[in-house]
């Protein structure tokens, strides 16, 4: 379903250079998570900006809304919603952002240390089974104590990198 996606947005957006990501839980093999999948795009060069933001603004003509959310710099977040189910999940969230940016290297570290590192995989799995059990209907909870968890991963994480020997850049580049 993320790689349909992902053709249909590197469609829409053809005329731009940019880089589509699978990011998220649904981008982690045994990882529980809700039905929404998160796809992140990165421009690779600002003078495509203008471009892109011609395309975002006409996103709703394959399915998009724009929310907003002043929380978060240097990010348009769009959400697509199930026709036959208005109501429920979005099927997808959509990050656009610089390629590479501090936004585009946190999530796509994140992902990728989830994918290849189980010790990791396992505790953010055990976390976010255990807070979504406690609070199942209150999201800025279930949120706030996932950003927690997140940020000991990632600190952890980037431990873990520079004290190994085979250093590895978790860039990817499933698309």
């Amino acid at each position: 379903i993320a790689e349909n996606e992902i053709n249909n947005l590197k469609q829409y957006f053809s005329p731009i250079k940019l880089d589509i990501q699978h990011i998220g839980s649904t981008a982690v093999p045994g990882m529980a998570a809700r039905p929404t999948i998160d796809l992140m795009i990165g421009v690779f060069n600002t003078n495509e900006i203008l471009k892109l933001k011609e395309l975002l603004n006409n996103i709703k003509l394959i399915g998009y809304k724009k929310i907003i959310y002043e929380t978060v710099a240097d990010r348009y977040f769009f959400v697509k919603i199930n026709p036959d189910n208005p109501n429920g999940n979005p099927l997808f969230h959509l990050h656009v952002c610089n390629f590479m940016n501090e936004y585009w290297k946190i999530r796509i570290f994140l992902r990728d240390l989830l994918r290849y590192n189980l010790k990791f995989r396992k505790i953010f799995l055990q976390y976010k089974i255990m807070i979504t059990t406690r609070y199942p209907k209150d999201r800025y909870i279930y949120f706030m104590l996932k950003s927690m968890i997140i940020a000991k991963i990632l600190k952890a994480g980037d431990y873990f990198l520079s004290n190994t020997k085979n250093k590895h850049v978790f860039i990817g580049t499933d698309s």
